[in-house]
Order: C-alpha cells, then structure tokens, then sequence
C-alpha cells in the first residue's frame, strides 16, 4: 500500500502500474458516452425540424416535456442501483439510454418522440452516477482521484470535444438520423460489453444491429406535426 500511494502522487504513475489497462477501458467508456449523450440532445433540434417538420415552438415543447418527464428517473438511478446491483442496473440504464436515442431519431409520430426523447435526456444524466461508481470501486483507494482524472477528464472528454464534429460530419455524408443512430448504437454496443469486461478484465464482442433504410422525407408542411 504504501508503494501505491507513493506511485500515486505522480501524475501519470497510474498510466505505469498495473491499473492502466483499466483507466485506459473506463477511459473509453466515459468518452463512448460523452459522445453518444451529449450529440443526441444537442442535435435532435436539427433533426426535428430538418426531417419531421417541427417549428422552433414544437421543438422546445418536446425538449420541456422530456427534459421534465426525465427528472423522476434521473432520481431513481442510485436506488436501482441499491436494489439491483451495479451491472444489472448499467445494463438497464444503458439499454434505455440507447432505445431512447434510437426511438427519437427514428419514429414520425411527435409524441412518440418526445416519449423516447425523454428516454435519452434520462440516459444523459442516468449512465453518469452509474459509470461513477464504476471509476470508483475498480482502482485502489489511493488511486481513485487518479484514475477518475485520467478516465473521465483525460480521455473520456475527448469524445465530449470531437464528437460534435464527427457527427456534423457524418450527417453531411448521410443526414442527421443515420449519424445519430451510428454513433449511439455503436457507443452502446461497446459500452455494454466493457463494463461487464471492467471486472472480468476482458471484453466481449457484440454485434451492431444495422439501422433501417433511410426513406426520403416529404416536404415541410405548414401544418402542426402535433395536430
């Protein structure tokens, strides 16, 4: 112990001892989901009116209710993962986080998008407190400050940068649903499998369920898509 604690007052001893590889795994975790929940709230506005019609006003309507509806959830996240234990609770808020991002970018009717928006708003704060205290119980306690440094404000934000612009990118190329659901559904994919591997010390492959086929949008109606 004492070895630890004097490796740990370097800056970069963690990166160097036997606990890299998985500052390095929660690392890549942190920035998988930095990039899937940020990029999926801060363009569902362009998506909303781009491709379903929304006007400004509807889109902030959306946004209100979701943004409300998701707050009893987002308070309910540390109880689950008292009642259900860590990894089943990760599976849950992560599987609804990834539905939620998948619905909202992928339906027509308005309130059913909503409804899954609120999902992903909830997967915004939700897989935070969950991913936590994963960073929390896997390094020593000496190490801890370290390795939550390094994974989530080292690595993890590196996603939480680049990702708006490789999304804008994508979406160019393809258009804003197709460039969401990539980015959120392969983020979930491998998210999934590296959190079970963070205690078993390996990964798993998973499988990317391909996307529907993108149909053409019809022209934007002047009419309410809530009506």
């Amino acid at each position: 112990m004492r070895e630890i604690r004097a490796q740990g007052r370097a800056f970069t001893a963690i990166l160097r001892g036997p606990y890299a590889g998985r500052v390095l795994l929660l690392g890549v975790i942190w920035m998988l989901i930095y990039a899937c929940t940020q990029n999926a709230i801060t363009f569902w506005k362009e998506f909303a009116v781009a491709e379903r019609s929304f006007s400004d006003a509807e889109v902030g309507r959306s946004i209100a209710i979701a943004a409300v509806a998701a707050m009893p959830l987002v308070f309910g996240v540390g109880t689950l993962l008292d009642a259900v234990g860590r990894r089943r609770g990760a599976v849950l808020v992560f599987g609804v986080t990834a539905l939620g991002v998948f619905g909202s970018y992928t339906l027509h009717d308005p309130w059913a998008l909503t409804a899954y928006l609120a999902l992903g708003a909830f997967g915004a704060t939700g897989v935070l407190p969950v991913l936590a205290s994963f960073n929390a119980e896997l390094p020593p306690t000496a190490l801890r400050g370290d390795a939550y440094g390094w994974a989530n404000n080292g690595i993890g934000r590196i996603g939480h940068v680049l990702s708006p612009v490789l999304v804008g990118m994508a979406a160019e190329s393809f258009d804003t649903r197709r460039a969401m659901i990539l980015e959120g559904g392969g983020g979930a994919v491998e998210r999934g499998p590296a959190n079970r591997g963070a205690h078993e010390g390996r990964l798993r492959g998973a499988a990317v369920r391909p996307p529907p086929a993108w149909r053409p949008q019809s022209p934007k109606s002047q009419d309410s898509p809530f009506l």
